[in-house]
C-alpha cells in the first residue's frame, strides 16, 4: 500500500484484508494485531525510510562488519572520529525569566547572521590536540557543507594525520570534499580522444571505429575500484579510513559532542561578536573532558551491536505469524488510525 502511495489507516487496511485475504474480523481485532506486531499509528520518520533503503542497509552492514573486525582483532587501535558542524552568529539561548508583559528579555535579532564552520576530530581519549579548524562564512547557503571544499579539507586532514596515534582507524562520512577521487575514470562529459587515451594508459584494447558509447562501456567494464585522496594520504602514514554508511550520523559519537559544544557556546553567546564566538568554541573544546567522549563512544558501540543484531534478525525472519484472537473487551478506537 505504501509503494502504491495509498493512505494506510485501520479502515483502509481492513478493506484490503477483507477483499484480498478473504478474512473477516473487527476493526478492534485488526488494531490489536497491528499493535502486537510492533506497529504504531504515528508520523512517518523520513530519515528512517531513507535508512532502510537496500543500498543504505548494505553499506551499513559493510561498515558494521569492518568495525566489528577491528574491535575484535585489533582492540588496541585508536578509532578517530571526524566531522564538521557550524554555529550561527546570532544563535542565543532563548530562555530566561520574563515578566507577564515580556518587557524583559533579549532583544530579538532578525536572521542567523554569519556561520562559523567548525572541523575537529576525537576519540574516547578526547579531542585530538591541535586539530581544531574554524572559519567564518556568510551564512547564505542552506547547507554548511557548501562552505568547505576538498582542498581545505585535505590540508586540514594532512595536519590531523601528524597528531593521531600510529596505526589509527579514521571514521568519516561521505561528504563530497571527503571523497575526491584519485583514479577518476572517463564519463560522458569527456571527449572521445580522452576516453581512448585512458583505455590506452590502462592497457585496454579497442577498435578504431568504436563509438563513444562503446568506449564508455569498456571503461565501465574495466574500471578499477575507486580510491580517494584522503584514503591514500592516510594509508601513506599507516592509518586506515573507514567510511560511514549514508544517513548513519548516529554512529559517529562526535555528533553528540557537537551538541554539548553548541550548548556551551549558546549559553555564553552575549552579543554575537564573531571573535567572541570563536573564543567560546575554543573554550568549549577545552571544557569537554575525555570522559564525555568515552561515554559517547560507548553509546555508539552499543548502537552498532543493536544494528548488527537487528540486521541479522531481519534476515532470518521470512514471514510474520499473527494469531487472530477476540478483542471484544477492547473499546473501539474512534481515531482515524
Amino acid at each position: 500500500m505504501y509503494e502504491k502511495g495509498e493512505r494506510v489507516t485501520l479502515n483502509s487496511i481492513l478493506m484490503k484484508v477483507t477483499s484480498e485475504l478473504d478474512l473477516t474480523f473487527s476493526r478492534s481485532s485488526l488494531r490489536k494485531i497491528l499493535l502486537q506486531n510492533g506497529f504504531r499509528y504515528r508520523k512517518v520518520n523520513n530519515r528512517k525510510l531513507l535508512m532502510e533503503r537496500p543500498y543504505v542497509r548494505a553499506a551499513r552492514a559493510r561498515y558494521l562488519r569492518e568495525m566489528r573486525r577491528i574491535r575484535n582483532t585489533e582492540p588496541d587501535r585508536a578509532v578517530i572520529y571526524l566531522d564538521e558542524t557550524w554555529f550561527s552568529q546570532f544563535d542565543f539561548d532563548q530562555k530566561g525569566w520574563l515578566d507577564d508583559r515580556e518587557f524583559c528579555g533579549r532583544r530579538s535579532v532578525v536572521g542567523k547572521g554569519k556561520r562559523l564552520i567548525i572541523v575537529h576530530a576525537g576519540s574516547r581519549d578526547g579531542f585530538v590536540g591541535d586539530a581544531l579548524l574554524t572559519t567564518w562564512t556568510d551564512g547564505k547557503s542552506t547547507d554548511y557543507h557548501d562552505s568547505m571544499n576538498a582542498q581545505h579539507f585535505e590540508e586540514w586532514f594532512s595536519s590531523l594525520l601528524q597528531n593521531i596515534p600510529a596505526n589509527s582507524v579514521i571514521v568519516m562520512d561521505n561528504a563530497s570534499y571527503h571523497s575526491r577521487i584519485k583514479n577518476k575514470t572517463p564519463t560522458t562529459s569527456n571527449k572521445k580522444g580522452e576516453i581512448q587515451a585512458w583505455l590506452e594508459e590502462n592497457g585496454i584494447s579497442y577498435a578504431d571505429d568504436m563509438l563513444k558509447v562503446e568506449l564508455l562501456e569498456l571503461v565501465h567494464k574495466h574500471a578499477p575500484p575507486k580510491t580517494y585522496y584522503v584514503d591514500e594520504l592516510a594509508k601513506e602514514k599507516g592509518h586506515t579510513v573507514v567510511r560511514l554508511a549514508p544517513y548513519s550520523c548516529d554512529l559517529n559519537p562526535i555528533e553528540m559532542i557537537w551538541a554539548q559544544l553548541k550548548t556551551y557556546v549558546r549559553q555564553r553567546n552575549r552579543s554575537g561578536s564573531m571573535g567572541a564566538i570563536k573564543l567560546l568554541v575554543e573554550e568549549a573544546v577545552a571544557h569537554i573532558p575525555p570522559s564525555a567522549w568515552a561515554k559517547c563512544c560507548d553509546h555508539v558501540e552499543v548502537l552498532e551491536e543493536r544494528y548488527w543484531q537487528h540486521e541479522n534478525v531481519a534476515e532470518e525472519v521470512e514471514r510474520v505469524v499473527v494469531t487472530l484472537g477476540s478483542s471484544d473487551s477492547e473499546d473501539e478506537d474512534t481515531e482515524d488510525e
